[in-house]
This record gives C-alpha cells, structure tokens and sequence, in this order.
C-alpha cells in the first residue's frame, strides 16, 4: 500500500519504476487508514473504507479546507514567481514594489487556519513548494531595489538642495 501511496502522491506513471522519496508523505493521526501526500504537482487523499469517516467525512473536509489551502500556497508561489520576474526584467520597479508590499501584508504573513492539522498541512505544503527560499530571494532583489531607490532619492535631494544653496549664494553676493 505504502509503495502505491508513494507514487500516486508523487504523480508518477504506471511503469515508473524510479526510487520514491518518502520525504513528502504527511500522515495525521487524528483518522486511522488516511494519508495525506504533498508534492510540487499537487497533493492527494488516500482513504480506506475501514473507516466509515474516510468515505464520508475526510473527502469532504479535504475539498472544502485541504484543497484550498494547497490553491492559496499555489497563488503565493504563483505571485512570487511573478514578482521575481518583474524585478529582473526592471520594468515598472515602483510598481512591483508596491505589489510586494501588499502581498506581503495581505497574504504572506496573513495566517489562514487556527486548526493544528490546517497549520501542520500549511506548513508542510509551503516547505514541498519551497516558499520560503522564494520568498526570500524576491525579498532580497526588493532590498536592492528599495536601498538603491533611497540612494537616488537622496542623491536628487541632495542635489536640489545643492543648486538652491548657490542660488540663494549668487543672489546674496550680488545683492
């Protein structure tokens, strides 16, 4: 059973003979005969009907909770993808960081479950689509830009600031 649940998770063929890696596998013990896999493809219920919950219940709680919390990871990879894209073509900088900001504070720190079973399966997924090392690089390109912003910021100021000092100079000299 183990070996079919490894590669239905891992969305592999019928003749796939490759070593499965188990890593992904995430089984809650609060239902007996259920697993829970998680992979980059997606993620996938098994259930036994020796328990009446696993037909009934679980299938149920997996397409009204489970489900969407592996589409919002999704849409968090799918955006930070996005935004990584933006920041290296340069186009529009103040636009994307603007856009990084607010997905920050609306959806990136945003906790979506006080369930322990929604935080672990939260977690688990986000670590299977690798969001934290995303996260962080497009974190560390915005810093580049946000840093390299401020220094032209300051370097126009400075510069105006400059320019109205020899103004104000030349009209008091020759006043």
């Amino acid at each position: 059973m183990d070996y079919y649940f490894d590669k239905f998770s891992n969305f592999l063929s019928a003749d796939n003979t490759q070593a499965i890696k188990q890593k992904n596998k995430v089984t809650f013990s609060e239902w007996k005969y259920t697993k829970l896999g998680i992979a980059k493809q997606g993620i996938t219920l098994f259930t036994s009907d020796n328990d009446l919950n696993n037909y009934t219940i679980i299938p149920d709680i997996f397409e009204r909770e489970y489900l969407y919390t592996y589409i919002i990871n999704l849409y968090k990879k799918m955006t930070l993808k996005k935004l990584e894209n933006e920041f290296d073509k340069l186009q529009n900088i103040k636009k994307s960081r603007k856009k990084f900001i607010d997905f920050v504070k609306n959806i990136w720190i945003q906790d979506f479950t006080d369930e322990e079973i929604g935080s672990i399966l939260n977690l688990e997924i986000s670590k299977s689509l690798e969001l934290d090392r995303l996260y962080y690089e497009v974190k560390n390109k915005y810093e580049i830009f946000y840093k390299e912003y401020n220094i032209e910021k300051s370097i126009k100021l400075t510069t105006i600031l400059i320019t109205i000092v020899i103004i104000l100079l030349i009209f008091v000299i020759f006043k």
